[in-house]
């Protein structure tokens, strides 16, 4: 789906930032996944089975 109303200049600037974003939201995501793996390994087995399929969902 394209604007029509962009320039071909600011459809790239505007993708430019979708992608930035998109950056950002996937190295915030990537850390606390791992922040959250680093806390899971002072569980329980029972604990660290309940908080690995909360993970999942």
């Amino acid at each position: 789906m394209s604007d029509k109303r962009l320039s071909p200049e600011q459809s790239l600037a505007k993708l430019s930032g979708v992608q930035s974003a998109l950056g950002a939201l996937q190295a915030s995501l990537t850390s606390a996944y791992a922040s959250l793996s680093e806390a899971m390994k002072n569980l329980s087995a029972e604990d660290a089975v309940k908080a690995a399929s909360l993970m999942a969902k």
